[in-house]
């Protein structure tokens, strides 16, 4: 999308990188992309990216971040979260890299916050609709009704069976991104910790993404972005290499030598 190598999904620049290329791919007018349904009436929402080859959380298959709904459709700042609780095995046989997982109710925020939401499974989607349908699979006039993953593969965004998975919130890449002591969700998500002064990401494109799939939008990435999309990655690359010297949680992972051992 960006024509250029994504940074290491170990830092938060890199989530949130990753999480607006992941977005680029919804907005794209090339794609039927996902109903804005999902994104009008979430309580919040999950971009994951999982790993082929190279550094990740100890025990996840995926990381990225959360952001909260607020009842006036614009987005909270960034809790970085992983994915547990399925296999590489899973995720390269399903061809899955990127997942968005959208959360219905203050109930299943509040269960992520505490320690981790399982996902469940939810396959038979209305995504191929395209982005202006309202509704969609467990979307009614009165809001969602379960825990949704849609997963970008081979070009298209399906509906995701991610039973058994659990995504929670990563403490170490939080204080890592906020401050020592700032690594609680409920207050990154409230604004008590604020956004740090001077960090070099995307997340400005996230939250306008965001909004504009809510609206059932699409655009292609202008090259103004794609500029800033490179000085970002760097930006990703140097915090993930700071953290790999200072967080013994980073462990270097090949996907599929990983799927081959539970063969």
């Amino acid at each position: 999308m960006f024509g250029e190598k994504r940074p290491q999904l170990t830092s938060m620049e890199g989530m949130i990188w990753n999480a607006n290329h992941t977005l680029s791919y919804a907005l794209d007018p090339g794609l039927r992309g996902i109903p804005k349904g999902y994104f009008m009436t979430c309580a919040g929402i999950c971009i994951i990216n999982t790993v082929q080859a190279g550094f990740m959380f100890s025990g996840s298959v995926g990381t990225g971040i959360f952001m909260k709904r607020s009842l006036d459709g614009s987005w909270s700042n960034p809790v970085a979260c992983g994915v547990t609780g399925v296999g590489f095995g899973f995720l390269i046989g399903a061809n899955v890299k990127e997942v968005i997982i959208f959360m219905p109710d203050e109930d299943s925020v509040q269960t992520f916050f505490s320690g981790g939401l399982n996902v469940g499974a939810h396959s038979n989607l209305t995504v191929g609709v395209g982005r202006e349908f309202e509704g969609g699979a467990g979307v009614s006039g009165s809001g969602m009704s379960a825990t949704l993953a849609i997963a970008y593969s081979k070009g298209a965004f399906v509906g995701a069976s991610m039973e058994g998975a659990v995504i929670a919130p990563r403490r170490k890449a939080n204080e890592a991104f906020y401050g020592p002591g700032n690594g609680t969700p409920s207050a990154i998500i409230d604004g008590t910790v604020l956004y740090p002064v001077g960090k070099e990401t995307m997340l400005d494109e996230v939250k306008t993404k965001l909004v504009k799939l809510g609206q059932g939008l699409s655009e292609k990435i202008g090259e103004a972005e794609k500029i800033k999309a490179q000085a970002a990655a760097a930006a990703a690359d140097a915090a993930s290499d700071t953290m790999k010297t200072e967080d013994s949680d980073i462990v270097l992972v090949d996907a599929e030598a990983e799927a081959a051992k539970g063969n």
